[in-house]
């Protein structure tokens, strides 16, 4: 492609959203619209013709918003600002995470998890239509099984942690006079899974509400493992108990979301 003094963003091919950094900036650009190939696709860019210095700064500025906002907010996330110290290397002994990071760690493998068994459940649903592989079906649903073991050895590490940190009172006295119920209508929450985040968030039990995410992931891990067994037998599983599974998945992740947004409304 031949390349003029213009400017115009790049970013490599494996870019995933959760890395923006792997965007960088060329300070070369052709004069007019311009094709170009990315994996074998033909795509066209309209590239700015101003001046060079304010496209580079907009493009660091873009990625620094990137930045701030991708830090971890789906599942349980923020929940750890009501210990003292709580996302500081400063507060841990040397061999131990901070708090958050097992959040961020264990959200992400709950997250992996369910995905998979998710993919497990399309395979069931286009049977009909593609066929199905009993194997390639066993090895999703052992994929799914393996992140919720992670899942839940981080949120034992978390609890056992959790359990020898102070609490902020600062962040306590908040989820202790946060109104929840104003806060169900005007998101539109579902208001029985809220009212179990508020069991336990409105009397500032959050240690305990961590023992719950543990009293969850091993709920569906027994339920898992149950589905895997039938499976090794060269039989199929009852939709029954797919549906079951399903639903201990989508309600922790529920409880999980729900925690995080009432922690992450009170910052």
């Amino acid at each position: 492609m031949n390349v003029r003094r213009r400017t115009f963003f790049r970013c490599s091919a494996d870019f995933q959203p959760i890395n923006p950094v792997l965007c960088y900036i060329i300070i070369k650009v052709p004069k007019k619209q311009q094709k170009i190939k990315l994996n074998g696709e033909v795509l066209t860019m309209r590239l700015f013709r101003k001046n060079a210095v304010w496209k580079v700064f907009l493009g660091a500025a873009v990625i620094i918003l990137l930045n701030a906002n991708l830090s971890g907010a789906i599942w349980h996330n923020d929940t750890e600002r009501v210990f003292s110290q709580s996302g500081g290397q400063e507060s841990v002994a040397p061999e131990e995470k901070p708090l958050r990071m097992y959040v961020i760690e264990g959200a992400g493998y709950f997250l992996k998890s369910y995905s998979a068994f998710l993919l497990f459940l399309n395979k069931i649903e286009m049977a009909e239509v593609e066929g199905f592989d009993l194997n390639e079906m066993y090895q999703i649903l052992t994929n799914s099984i393996e992140n919720l073991e992670y899942a839940n050895e981080t949120y034992t590490l978390l609890k056992q942690q959790a359990d020898v940190t102070p609490y902020n009172p600062i962040v306590i006295d908040q989820l202790l006079n946060f109104n929840y119920d104003l806060f169900q209508k005007k998101d539109n929450l579902n208001p029985s899974i809220l009212e179990e985040v508020q069991f336990f968030l409105g009397k500032g039990k959050v240690r305990e509400m961590y023992g719950e995410i543990l009293t969850h992931t091993q709920g569906i891990l027994g339920k898992a493992y149950a589905i895997k067994g039938v499976i090794e037998t060269g039989e199929f599983p009852q939709i029954s108990d797919l549906h079951d599974l399903n639903q201990g998945y989508a309600h922790s992740m529920l409880f999980g979301e729900y925690a995080a947004r009432v922690a992450q409304e009170i910052k």
